[in-house]
């Protein structure tokens, strides 16, 4: 392990923070990372944040911290690591690495703003463009925003789809693959004679931004804890969209609106493109939020180059000998 990689960033698979965002900006400064997951977990990382260096992962149940501090001690051996820190990005993590039985690895835990990456500022791949995708390019195209932390319920855009259809206001939302009530919303569409499409695919939020008009959360019914779970990569895939200049429109939980609360001015209010309603009162306000976000945007693309840099020195600070642990 070379010197300025004597610290090794633990992610949790299992948390929903612990994702492409996160994982893309680890790989952008070069910092090496160990999955706290499967085999299969470390693989989707890999293929999520190309470039990254995924050291190797401890797979245990999330419920059991002995196994889990067991299984990353045995990841560690296994690998010959002999990391002077672990630097873990999440409440499991930190319990798991400062754990009796993980091997004795200093530990420290980010701040939670750190958890909300800008963009690196990375070329991305042309691969889901409208044409491979089968979409006309005169259509109106909806992508979700969500999929890191598994907030996205294929089945309301698929009926939000359907009612701006009939509405006179046609879109083509496109969602991952991972998404919640994907056969619900296929039986949704078929029953009314597949009047309007849901694309289904396997990639994340910067394959497709080129691609779409706008973006929008629709997340399931869930608890307000896995609501906040939910909240840092949202932050960050908001400032993917204002780095591309692409409009959102927001049903937003408690935890959700207290985030967009705490934006910027440049980021946040109907002038910058990001539109909330909360989860209550979707509906009509929702279909009224497209309406306004499909209206020229005055928003000017933000550069998060800056953002982005700060970020970076904070993170490798972290691995200095003198960081706080």
């Amino acid at each position: 392990m070379t010197p300025e990689h004597r610290a090794v960033h633990l992610i949790d698979a299992s948390h929903p923070s612990c994702a492409w965002p996160l994982l893309r900006a680890l790989a952008a400064i070069e910092q090496p990372v160990l999955v706290l997951g499967s085999s299969s977990s470390a693989d989707r990382a890999r293929q999520t944040a190309p470039g990254l260096q995924v050291l190797g992962y401890a797979p245990a149940p999330a419920w059991s911290d002995r196994s889990s501090a067991l299984a990353l001690r045995s990841a560690l051996d296994r690998s010959a690591l002999a990391p002077s820190r672990l630097i873990a990005w999440s409440d499991r993590a930190d319990r798991v690495s400062r754990h009796p039985l993980s091997g004795g690895a200093s530990t420290i835990r980010p701040d939670a703003e750190l958890a909300s990456p800008p963009p690196p500022g990375l070329p991305v791949s042309g691969r889901c463009t409208r044409d491979e995708l089968g979409i006309p390019h005169d259509s109106t195209v909806l992508i979700a925003l969500g999929a890191p932390s598994d907030s996205v319920d294929a089945f309301a855009f698929a009926y939000l789809a359907g009612v701006l259809s009939l509405a006179g206001m046609p879109v083509v939302p496109i969602v991952p693959a991972r998404a919640r009530s994907i056969d619900r919303a296929m039986r949704f569409i078929e029953r009314h004679d597949h009047a309007w499409r849901l694309v289904i695919v396997d990639a994340q939020l910067p394959e497709l931004i080129a691609t779409a008009n706008l973006a929008a959360y629709l997340p399931p019914l869930r608890s307000d804890t896995a609501a906040s779970d939910a909240v840092p990569s949202l932050r960050s895939e908001l400032k993917w969209l204002a780095s591309a200049r692409l409009p959102a429109v927001i049903q937003a939980e408690a935890p959700t609106q207290r985030m967009l609360d705490a934006l910027d001015d440049a980021q946040t209010g109907d002038h910058a493109g990001v539109y909330s309603v909360p989860t209550g009162r979707a509906g009509l306000e929702t279909i009224r939020l497209v309406e306004a976000a499909l209206r020229p945007q005055r928003a000017q693309p933000r550069d998060y180059t800056a953002e982005f840099s700060l970020w970076a020195e904070q993170v490798t600070a972290l691995s200095a000998e003198g960081a706080v642990a």
